[in-house]
Order: structure tokens, then C-alpha cells, then sequence
């Protein structure tokens, strides 16, 4: 499941965006203006969740 969240890396991404069409610009600007990326964040922690990561999720979270 790991090497596939990571070969899929792109198609993971635009799903998420497409979810989030309402907040998708919002997402960008976050990037541009906070330099915090988003959709890396949630591929981390989907990857946390599947390899049972429970320290590094719960480090991540705080």
C-alpha cells in the first residue's frame, strides 16, 4: 500500500483536490504564502496511517 500512495503520488493529489474544490485556491495560497504543502501533509499522513506509524502520526499532529 506504501509503494502505491508513493507511484500514485499525482493521481493521490488531484484526487484530494477535487474533493476540495471549494478550498482548492485556498489550498494553493497556503502553499505560496506559507510555504506549507498541503497535499504533502496528508500524503504523510496517509502513509503514517498505513505503515501504523502511531508516534511519528501523533509528533506530526501536534
Amino acid at each position: 500500500m506504501t509503494d502505491f500512495i508513493r507511484d500514485n503520488k499525482q493521481n493521490f493529489q488531484e484526487k484530494l483536490l477535487s474533493g476540495a474544490v471549494n478550498v482548492a485556491s485556498k489550498i494553493n495560497e497556503i502553499l505560496e504564502k506559507g510555504n506549507i504543502d498541503l497535499l504533502k501533509n496528508a500524503q504523510k499522513l496517509a502513509l503514517y496511517v498505513v505503515e501504523k506509524k502511531g508516534e511519528q502520526l501523533i509528533s506530526f499532529a501536534q
